[in-house]
């Protein structure tokens, strides 16, 4: 890996951080919608706590919010990956670099 690439991977890192904040704080937001409309949901219905749970998670509403979890889930998740992988790459730079550095200096000295 080159010095270049190695950058390259520092530049995906920053470029994307804004991306990956921004989804994770879908994520959350769309979290925290899915307990909002639950509660509402219940308050629509009457009886017992569970035929309120039964009637919140089975309502078209709650599925279509949780359905944006999931999709905010998965672009959080792949975004979060790629700048993981993108880190890993440039580990594996630092210790190329630091062992051909020890490598000179050990050529050096004999």
């Amino acid at each position: 890996m080159t010095d270049e690439e190695a950058m390259k991977c520092v530049d995906y890192i920053r470029d994307h951080a804004p991306i990956y904040a921004k989804a994770k704080a879908k994520r959350v937001f769309t979290e925290n919608g899915l307990k909002s409309t639950k509660a509402k949901l219940m308050a629509q219905e009457t009886g017992t706590l569970g035929a309120k749970e039964i009637y919140a998670y089975a309502h078209p509403d709650y599925q279509t919010v949780l359905e944006g979890l999931r999709e905010a889930v998965q672009i959080e998740e792949e975004i979060k990956y790629r700048m993981d992988a993108a880190k890993l790459k440039f580990e594996y730079w630092k210790v190329q670099s630091f062992n051909q550095r020890s490598e000179t200096r050990m050529m050096s000295n004999v």
